[in-house]
């Protein structure tokens, strides 16, 4: 096994148009950067499923060695013809060749299906990157299908939830009419968590599907990634049925019958279960009185909103991927011209499922759209309940303070007239003292400012100090009269104002106190 460790496999193209697309290295280094987050050491579990008409037969992988013991040993469904490499005509990629003698050999299976597991969203996937690369390289896989198993990888947010994917090829063909066709897509999911803390208690998972057909033999290869519960137990029951073996292996449309038939069974559940928890949040503002909400509530109706927002986020991308699949059921000159046989029966049947499919679908995320603005209203009433509680506490606070401020101030008048004078009522004596210092510090300034406005105003300097080998020498101006019969009356003036003031602001005390002692009484 040459190959085992190496992939995405380098292309043999047969024109320059078909070169450019294919970005095989940008695809190598996408999964080398993701494998640490992508793969386990060396933990393999895989399920090979081979059927053909006679059955469906399982073989567990536990081990890379199983893997080349698998490859080494099983009988391969029908080799991919060595075709001319003259002859070539590409629609994108190519894949490596592999020589096999144009002679229709009865191989055994018809079928070849592999189930990659994964032990829920937040581990990685159960294979060794070397496995992983055996894999792939054994079945010549097109490069693309890095972009789809990068998006498995675990880390600190659920990226997956936003990401998808839908690829398809047709890799070589001869001129007889013959092509290997390959698809892979990516499809959202929901199971049951049963150790979830959640209000809803679902994991929201995604299934990678890849599918390889030869259409000269109507071999089909493949794998399934991270399967749902519901396409384990449809494999299960197809077991039991050699009818269902035939028609799964028979064509390659049948494999995403299977798939898409079980799709939307668990997003009704969950939707339902999301509807009941905001019907109840709804119920609850219309309580007889004011509910009263508390940080729990909010953080529980805006898990609801998150939730519902990813759900219609993650059923448009299923239905972007169905209309995808519909068209290359529909794509003229597409895969039922290379079919050897008359299959249009096959190809009415899934475009029949994906148009049903797809109508659930849209109904169940126009359900969801009304959920959420259900969603979006209780959150507007919280948020107006919420503005209503504060205030109406805010009321009560201020309430509640001028009651007791009317209180105490009652109880210290009662409490003032019924107790005589003593040494523990110095401060109160102590007021009327301060208030006459400060009358007289005021009545001071107001004699003296006239004084020093005038001289100041007008530049009057009327006393001359001059000093004298005899003494000091005081000489006054013959304007100094002038001086003083201005400065005088101003004065008068300005004590006359204030007096009247202090008379009149001692009136006005007097009456608001002789109407507090009326009220108090």
């Amino acid at each position: 096994m040459d190959d085992e460790e190496e992939w995405p496999l380098s292309t043999k193209v047969s024109g320059p148009a078909s070169s450019l697309y294919p970005d095989i290295v940008g695809h190598g280094i996408a999964f080398s950067e993701a494998s640490p987050n992508l793969l386990s050491a060396a933990h393999v579990d895989i399920e090979a499923c081979r059927i053909d008409k006679h059955g469906l037969e399982s073989e567990a992988i536990e081990s890379y060695d199983d893997l080349v013991f698998y490859f080494e040993t099983s009988k391969s469904c029908h080799a991919i013809p060595d075709w001319d490499d003259t002859d070539l005509k590409t629609d994108s990629i190519i894949v490596s060749e592999t020589s096999v003698d144009e002679v229709d050999i009865d191989h055994g299976a018809e079928a070849e299906i592999f189930f990659i597991r994964r032990m829920h969203a937040h581990t990685r996937l159960a294979l060794s990157e070397q496995a992983l690369k055996c894999l792939l390289s054994q079945h010549q896989v097109f490069s693309p299908l890095a972009n789809i198993l990068t998006s498995f990888s675990i880390g600190s947010t659920d990226y997956h939830e936003g990401s998808s994917g839908f690829y398809t090829n047709t890799t070589a063909k001869c001129p007889q009419g013959y092509s290997i066709l390959e698809l892979g897509y990516i499809l959202k999911y929901v199971e049951p968590d049963a150790a979830s803390l959640s209000p809803v208690p679902w994991s929201v998972r995604q299934m990678a599907i890849y599918q390889k057909v030869d259409t000269k033999t109507q071999e089909t290869k493949g794998f399934v990634v991270q399967a749902s519960t519901d396409v384990r137990r449809r494999k299960e029951e197809i077991t039991q049925s050699v009818e269902a073996c035939q028609d799964l292996s028979e064509h390659w449309t049948s494999l995403h019958l299977l798939i898409i038939g079980t799709i939307n069974r668990n997003w009704e559940l969950y939707l339902k279960s999301l509807d009941i928890g905001v019907d109840r949040l709804h119920n609850s503002l219309y309580a007889a009185s004011l509910p009263n909400f508390t940080i729990t509530s909010m953080q529980e109706v805006s898990k609801f909103v998150d939730l519902l927002i990813k759900f219609i986020h993650m059923l448009k991308l299923n239905m972007e991927v169905f209309n995808m699949l519909l068209g290359e059921s529909r794509r003229p000159g597409g895969r039922e011209e290379f079919d050897k046989t008359d299959f249009s029966c096959r190809y009415r049947m899934l475009e029949w499922a994906i148009d049903s499919t797809l109508s659930k679908t849209k109904l169940l995320c126009s359900h969801a759209e009304l959920v959420l603005s259900r969603a979006n209203n209780v959150v507007a009433m919280m948020r107006a309940f919420s503005t209503l509680q504060n205030n109406q506490f805010i009321h009560n606070i201020a309430l509640d303070s001028n009651q007791s401020l009317q209180t105490i101030g009652h109880n210290t008048t009662r409490d003032d007239s019924n107790i005589l004078p003593g040494p523990r009522h110095a401060p109160t004596r102590e007021v009327p003292r301060e208030a006459r210092s400060t009358r007289t510090i005021t009545l001071m300034m107001l004699v003296y400012l006239p004084l020093i406005f005038t001289s100041t105003f007008l530049s009057m300097g009327f006393i001359h100090v001059t000093s004298a080998h005899n003494g000091l020498i005081v000489r006054a101006d013959d304007d100094m009269w002038f001086y003083l019969a201005l400065t005088l009356p101003l004065s008068i003036v300005t004590l006359a104002v204030w007096y009247i003031w202090e008379w009149r602001a001692r009136r006005r005390r007097m009456s608001r106190d002789l109407e507090e002692n009326v009220k108090l009484e």
